[in-house]
């Protein structure tokens, strides 16, 4: 699960730097993974916007996005 605030100045480019760091993570690294571990995992996003932090129109930008 990648969680992003909305309050991050670039939350899809986070995003994509958190997928690559995962990616990495589990397919560079010299250890032997146990054979019942998949590489193949489902990926949830996650945008966090706390309201009383913010605009409601960063929230609106975010979400159509």
């Amino acid at each position: 699960m990648f969680v992003v605030s909305s309050s991050h100045a670039d939350a899809m480019e986070e995003f994509s730097r958190l997928t690559q760091h995962q990616h990495t993570q589990q397919h560079q690294q010299p250890h032997k993974l146990p054979k019942w571990f998949s590489p193949n995992i489902l990926r949830y996003y996650v945008l966090v916007h706390d309201v009383t932090e913010q605009s409601e129109s960063k929230y609106i930008a975010c979400h159509v996005v």
